[in-house]
């Protein structure tokens, strides 16, 4: 059914990062709920790696698929609030948000830093840390008083740790020694030698560097090792220590943020953070011998539907 003005409001909330933007519009129903409308997906959107103008681009794209989706006509989103990877700074924020608006996505757009939905459900007046694990990685840690530190985040080249990327890498490691050794490939040399079309261990390396993505080939194979985990003595191993690696990093930023002994809120979101419980344990075990880790960890599994919230709380 066509929006129009006899409608409800439609309220937009949009993730944009280093691999994809995912848009949604909405209106608001009984309750609070959510009564989304239409749903659209563009390219990467961090200003910083991409440029201002692709990143404008692909969150443009991304937004009117989902406005397109969702029939508009006549009435625009009442308000729509933005998530941005690498607009931190205020100055490179503004820009993004002032393009945005000239190109009348919705009455009113405002850019947020992408860590700004990761708290919205965390206590104001408690500490928090948003743990970010997809692709790549990164963490960010909210002092009691709203200040904002991070640790990670650095890009596949000097970091991400325990990303989808990093464990990726770390399969076809495992693959490439097997087979250096003359022993067998076990289930995670299967997994990638099928996965990435190789006949043989040989064929790995022609076709990750040959890859025109080979970050995102990498972290294809992420998903597969976690399905492995539970009953592979090699999988289980590289998932093990992917999540005690990234605990350093965690713990890094809860140094630099002075986190005391106050209970700290801790919320995960990302495709590889999500991937499996015994994982994020990995990472939470160390740390609560240290810090006083709070209530079972919140699962944020959409960022843009957290925008969405935003927005309608906002208008």
């Amino acid at each position: 059914m066509a929006i129009d003005s006899r409608s409800p409001p439609l309220f937009l909330g949009v993730d944009s990062g280093g691999t994809k933007t995912r848009a949604i519009c909405a209106t608001v129903g009984t309750e609070g709920r959510l009564c989304i409308q239409g749903i659209g997906v563009g390219g990467p959107g961090n200003p910083l790696s991409s440029g201002i103008d692709a990143a404008t681009n692909a969150i443009a794209a991304a937004t009117r698929q989902a406005l397109d989706d969702a029939r508009v006509e006549t009435t625009l989103p009442q308000r729509g609030v933005f998530a941005v990877a690498g607009a931190a700074h205020e100055a490179s924020r503004q820009e993004l948000t002032d393009r945005l608006n000239s190109l009348g996505l919705a009455d009113h757009c405002e850019v947020v830093p992408d860590y700004t939905p990761l708290f919205a459900t965390a206590e104001p007046d408690l500490p928090a840390a948003a743990i970010v694990i997809g692709t790549g990685s990164v963490v960010f840690v909210r002092d009691a008083t709203g200040n904002i530190f991070r640790s990670g985040g650095w890009g596949y080249l000097l970091g991400d740790e325990a990303s989808g990327y990093a464990i990726g890498k770390a399969a076809v490691q495992v693959t490439l020694r097997a087979h250096e050794h003359g022993l067998p490939m076990g289930e995670v040399g299967h997994l990638v030698l099928t996965q990435l079309g190789c006949p043989r261990p040989d064929d790995l390396l022609k076709t990750i560097y040959a890859a025109a993505d080979s970050r995102r080939l990498l972290a294809s194979l992420a998903k597969g090792i976690f399905q492995l985990e539970p009953n592979d003595a090699a999988a289980a191993q590289i998932i093990a220590e992917a999540g005690e690696e990234f605990s350093q990093t965690v713990e890094r930023a809860l140094q630099t943020a002075g986190i005391g002994e106050a209970e700290l809120r801790v919320e995960f979101t990302g495709s590889v953070a999500l991937a499996s419980e015994s994982f994020r344990q990995r990472i939470l075990q160390p740390l609560k011998t240290h810090w006083n880790i709070g209530a079972k960890p919140l699962l944020l599994r959409d960022p843009a539907e957290a925008c969405l919230h935003m927005a309608a709380a906002i208008a």
